[in-house]
């Protein structure tokens, strides 16, 4: 936690799922104003029904990637399992992730 970067850093157990609305609630109980949730992960890309989706290794919890210049890329590359930095997007299931950077 660094109240001067106004950030925290937190690592899901494996088996666990994130639950953003959670997180927001507590981060606000505790007196501070939730902002935006980015996740770091490495996992797999599915395609399913013409969307793409992303689940973390050691989770079953999946995410609709949104589309922007990150997954043309991706798409163009063919790649089938990444490392990525995302912005969630969304409070309730379906979670949805907007890909800001990803490497092999």
């Amino acid at each position: 936690m660094s109240l001067e970067k106004a950030q925290a850093t937190f690592n899901l157990t494996e088996g666990r799922e994130l639950q953003p609305a959670a997180l927001r609630k507590a981060v606000a109980d505790a007196g501070f104003t939730p902002r935006e949730i980015f996740i770091t992960s490495r996992g797999r890309l599915l395609e399913i029904d013409g969307s793409i989706t992303f689940q973390p290794i050691g989770s079953s919890q999946s995410f609709t990637v949104l589309e922007n210049s990150e997954l043309t890329k991706l798409r163009s590359e063919g790649l089938k399992e990444i490392s990525l930095v995302a912005k969630l997007v969304g409070n309730k299931p379906p979670l949805s992730l907007a890909i800001q950077r990803y490497h092999k």
